[in-house]
């Protein structure tokens, strides 16, 4: 049956429950003109209801509603002492034996009037014999049943004081180690009854109570059913929409399909989610049946590490937790979102296929062992090793030294004798084989763990000299060149990304890129070369170019990049659909636009960025779900940007820079972790800034530049990326305290600049020959020129001399040191025309030269 079907036949149903026996054929006449089968369907669920539903459908310590107006004051041999609940199903009172045969609390559910027919006498004592038969510690236990002197059916339970398993955590405060040991012993009381073929079907918190030892006790059995087992554990009866809970109830039993044991899995999936985050899956409680239906059935369950994070109450959520916002979402992020997404599929053959299944995933998870809910590729089942055994983590230096070892011992062997020369070539294999594992996955399992440069740091160090060595024993082994080629090409990424930016590692870096230069070049001139190989070389090339550009190499950057075209050009001719090829030429225009904007070429510059935005567009739109494409559009507009505001267009790179940040953003919404799309980010932001400052736009400036500035300190909080995240920390401050200067705010531009030198100045003195660190060192004393010139002489004043006018000397000198060396770009000689002209306009005449060099060597 169609959710739409079900819909109209659950409506006709309840109008027709609010007619009188007499009125429903005639109702059934004017609703089914000719539906038959509809009819049929409607008719049925009307005999099903006045057969009656299962007897125990509401918790035995806690009911809602009516059974009858008379008092109840004996039920057999038990006195009612209190009555402790009240609901449409019946009462639950507090009684005791009245024979003085024990004295024995318990919960005496007396149910309403009308079930006395034979048929529901048969079925209260079929089920009375089900729930009696399931004896475990967590299941509250049955202990005796009858009939009252009024002909008034009973229950006799255990009696469980306790709270609901939701208070009863929140109340304590147990974090999320301590819900799932609690959960797993719920589910170890599911799988018994699923053990003796019974379903309980509905699982939620008001039917699961937890005692002041801490022990679970499940409730309420009164709609679970028989499983036969000859079915595939499908149940005996049917059922009715009236007697499941909508919010916790799975896709299968909101559309009336077979009931199967998965279907308790699915509601213990929502259970555990609700007891994790503080919320349900769905927010289904006062919604409509056709809302509830299109919920649960076709709506995909928001990833719970998500879900902490975007409600307005996860910081009470996490508190409820034992723990902050942040570590509640690091809590669930990874194994028990994967978790919970597999416990809560559509499709009851997709999920868990028994209760036990998700226990001891929740048991792996626990014990930092890999979970069946996500695959156990490498650098995932590495990432658990290193979590569980971090003495061996650290000592993993040691680890590929010893490889190292190897390798040289088996490259001797294999020159002694045949049969040791096989074993060595055996060996060898191995050992490639776990090295280039090693260095891909071992290294991406431990990218975004905080902390972890200097570790990142270590591995690439060690994984150098393995590849140095391994390079040598080559030969003409072609695949064995291609792995090495792209370790090379990981390695020099690695480095860029961990490093300082110091020479000594620009010169490092350049070197690795140039191994794996070498090694790809014979490759792709030798007879063997496939066109992933040209299309890779051009990768390479490209990357080559970006990185040459950006150590202000800009010619060797532009030679490389069009070098990179031609064989882009040649790998596209072979497979003009490929994306992947287009995906290297668009990053290769990239390339290009950037080295061409740095030699101060803007329009050749904005030519490359216009063709890179373009062939991004054209293949995103051929592959929409492909992220890496449309994170190339974001790139493309952002490098529009910045060629339109070296050509003396902000207004319009504006609109690009914040199209850019527009995608990222909706990208950044399903990954939000993503360090590198924080990083682009704020680029965009501050792009963003830089321009409308230009403009005289300063307060949407100062927006941007503020969200530049918070996204940037976040990431160098989390030592992701080392010295180079904290360089454009201190680049945002230098921004933001030129808009704040311009906003007339005086004191809080040379607040901003003040933290900025307080960074970069040790830093340049450092590594001198850091001409990024350079920049930025000039920039900021340039702001404080700026901030200094709109702040009071007391107040401005950072050393107790220093003034506006000294503050723009020590810029110029640093650019002037720049210029010297020859490492003054072209954008950068622009910027330095600007600081002469501010500081003639503030200061009239300049000093000489010689001042100007002592302020530098000063500093």
């Amino acid at each position: 049956m169609t959710p739409e079907r079900w819909s109209r036949v659950k409506a006709l149903f309840d109008e027709a429950c609010e007619r009188p026996d007499g009125e429903r054929a005639a109702f059934l006449d004017d609703a089914c003109p000719g539906d038959t089968e509809l009819r049929g369907e409607v008719e049925a669920l009307l005999r099903s209801d006045e057969a009656a539903p299962g007897f125990l459908d509401t918790p035995a310590a806690v009911t809602t509603g009516a059974v009858t107006d008379r008092p109840v004051r004996q039920a057999g041999p038990y006195s009612i002492v209190r009555e402790i609940g009240r609901g449409g199903m019946g009462a639950v009172y507090l009684a005791t034996r009245a024979d003085s045969e024990y004295r024995k609390d318990v919960a005496l559910k007396i149910l309403p009037l009308g079930l006395d027919s034979e048929l529901a006498q048969e079925k209260f004592r079929n089920e009375r014999q089900i729930l009696a038969s399931l004896q475990h510690p967590y299941i509250a236990a049955l202990h005796d049943g009858g009939t009252t002197e009024d002909g008034l059916l009973y229950f006799v339970m255990e009696h469980v004081q306790g709270e609901d398993v939701l208070t009863y955590c929140d109340r304590r405060r147990l974090s999320i180690t301590a819900r799932l040991e609690l959960f797993r012993k719920i589910c170890s009381a599911v799988q018994y009854a699923h053990q003796n073929l019974v379903i309980h079907r509905d699982i939620k918190p008001g039917n699961i109570f937890v005692t002041e030892s801490g022990d679970p006790k499940l409730l309420d059995f009164g709609i679970s059913k028989l499983v036969d087992p000859r079915s595939g554990g499908s149940e005996l009866t049917e059922m009715s929409f009236r007697v499941m809970t909508p919010e916790y109830a799975s896709p299968e039993q909101l559309r009336g399909d077979r009931i199967t044991t998965a279907s308790d899995v699915y509601s213990l999936g929502v259970l555990l989610y609700t007891l994790l985050t503080g919320w349900r899956p769905y927010d289904v409680s006062d919604a409509t049946p056709e809302i509830v239906i299109r919920a649960v059935c076709e709506t995909e369950p928001e990833r719970p590490s998500l879900a902490v994070e975007r409600q307005d109450a996860s910081a009470s959520a996490a508190e409820a937790r034992a723990t902050t916002p942040s570590g509640l979402r690091r809590a669930l992020t990874g194994d028990l979102d994967n978790i919970l997404r597999f416990a809560l599929r559509k499709e009851p053959e997709r999920r868990y296929q028994s209760v036990e299944q998700l226990s001891d995933d929740l048991r792996r998870h626990l014990s930092g062992l890999p979970v069946r809910a996500r695959p156990a590729t490498l650098s995932y089942r590495t990432g658990k090793y290193i979590t569980r055994h971090k003495a061996l983590f650290a000592a993993g230096s040691l680890v590929i030294a010893t490889l190292v070892g190897g390798l040289v011992s088996t490259s001797w062997q294999a020159s002694v004798a045949r049969r040791e020369r096989q074993r060595a070539e055996r060996r060898f294999n191995d050992v490639r084989k776990l090295a280039t594992a090693f260095l891909l996955e071992f290294h991406d399992a431990i990218a975004d763990l905080e902390g972890a440069t200097a570790a990142r740091a270590l591995v690439v160090k060690k994984a150098i000299e393995y590849l140095d060595d391994l390079a040598t024993e080559a030969g003409d082994d072609v695949s064995l060149q291609r792995e090495l080629a792209a370790a090379y090409f990981q390695v020099a990424v690695i480095q860029t990304e961990t490093g300082t930016g110091t020479a000594d590692e620009s010169e490092a870096i350049l070197a690795s890129y140039k191994k794996a230069l070498a090694i790809l070049e014979r490759v792709v001139e030798s007879g063997s070369k496939s066109i992933d190989d040209v299309a890779k070389f051009a990768d390479l090339l490209g990357s080559i170019s970006s990185f040459q550009s950006r150590q202000g190499r800009y010619a060797e950057g532009i030679q490389y990049g069009n070098r990179a075209l031609s064989y882009c050009e040649q790998a596209i001719a072979a497979r003009p659909d490929d994306k992947e090829s287009g995906h290297v030429m668009a990053a290769v225009y990239q390339d290009l636009s950037y080295a061409y904007a740095q030699a101060g070429d803007a329009t050749n510059a904005l030519a490359m960025a216009e063709k890179e935005l373009t062939l991004f567009e054209s293949l995103s739109k051929k592959h929409a779900s492909d992220t890496r494409l449309t994170a190339g559009v974001a790139f493309g507009h952002r490098m529009v940007g910045v060629a339109l505001r070296e050509l003396g267009r902000p207004a319009e790179a504006v609109v690009h820079h914040e199209a850019a940040i527009e995608i990222d953003k909706r990208l950044a919404s399903s990954d939000p972790t993503n360090p590198h799309l924080a990083r682009r980010m704020s680029l965009g932001h501050s792009y963003a800034a830089q321009c409308l400052n230009e403009i005289g736009d300063l307060d949407r400036a100062y927006v941007h530049a503020r969200a530049a500035l918070t996204l940037r300190e976040t990431m160098a909080a989390s030592d992701q990326g080392g010295s180079r995240l904290k360089l454009l920390v201190a680049d945002s401050r230098c921004v933001e305290a030129q808009i704040l200067a311009g906003l007339g705010r005086g004191q809080e531009a040379l607040g901003e600049a003040s933290l900025a030198l307080e960074w970069l100045e040790p830093e340049s003195r450092r590594d001198q020959g850091d001409v990024e660190i350079q920049e930025a060192l000039a920039d900021a004393y340039y702001s404080m020129a700026t901030a200094t010139g709109v702040t009071p002489p007391s107040a401005a004043s950072r050393t107790g001399k220093n003034d506006a006018c000294e503050w723009f000397e020590k810029a110029i000198g640093v650019y002037d040191a720049l210029g010297a060396k020859g490492a003054l770009s072209v954008a950068t000689s622009k910027t330095l025309e600007k600081v002469r002209k501010r500081r003639d306009q503030t200061c009239g005449a300049p000093r000489d030269a010689r001042s100007d060099a002592v302020d530098h060597q000063e500093n």
